[in-house]
């Protein structure tokens, strides 16, 4: 069976809704997420990747374009799904290898994907697409926004990147991981009403861990990140 992948239109949003209920199952309303769904899909930096075997749709991945801390263009290569009917058919390989070319085309200078590290499948997935492993252990921390008194500075070295994926809204924070910048990335996530601020935080961080904790974020889990170069 041939797998066909294609780019996906705002009107694939069921398609992808129906995918990621399978993979992921939520009560969520179907008519909400797949609006919201289509909206991500039209977002000019992203490039969402439909999968196809015998005209069924069985996997998508979404990617889209950020900026390293000194302006590098990155891709990221944020939500991989696979129908579990039809796992095991290389669906997964095809739509990160096309992900990724997505990335170049725009001119990203490297794609990376965060894995969690007992999820092997994946991590096999990327390996076979020509994805180094960063043997940095990271743990990421998701919190609400704060309403602060004022404006918050962004302080530097610091990071604040809002992003829209098909799961969520919210602000990435990186850089320095210090109280300032968590506290300017909540202060953002509050000011434009998204769901959560977020951080990737490499486990030989201390301060950045204790600081994380200390301001009422969640862990959700131990990662790795992938990387490749697209030049």
């Amino acid at each position: 069976m041939s797998i066909e992948i294609r780019q996906a239109v705002p009107t694939d949003a069921p398609h992808i809704f129906s995918i990621k209920q399978a993979v992921w199952p939520s009560e969520t309303s179907e008519d909400q997420a797949v609006s919201y769904i289509a909206d991500i899909i039209a977002l000019p930096n992203h490039a969402i990747r439909l999968a196809f075997i015998e005209n069924v749709p069985v996997g998508f991945i979404d990617g889209f374009m950020t900026h390293t801390l000194d302006g590098l263009p990155r891709w990221e290569v944020d939500l991989l799904a696979v129908h579990p009917n039809f796992r095991g058919r290389a669906v997964a390989a095809h739509l990160v290898a096309l992900s990724g070319e997505s990335g170049r085309i725009r001119g990203a200078k490297f794609a990376r994907g965060l894995v969690e590290i007992n999820n092997t499948a994946s991590q096999q997935v990327f390996a076979k697409c020509g994805y180094d492993l960063d043997d940095q252990i990271h743990v990421l921390y998701v919190g609400p926004g704060r309403l602060t008194d004022g404006l918050v500075p962004n302080p530097e070295n610091t990071l604040l990147t809002p992003v829209q994926t098909i799961n969520y809204r919210g602000i990435w924070i990186e850089g320095d991981y210090n109280k300032a910048g968590f506290l300017a990335g909540q202060a953002l996530c509050n000011e434009h009403r998204w769901d959560l601020a977020g951080a990737v935080i490499p486990t030989n961080h201390i301060i950045g861990v204790q600081t994380a904790q200390e301001l009422g974020f969640t862990l959700v889990g131990h990662y790795q990140w992938w990387k490749r170069g697209l030049a």
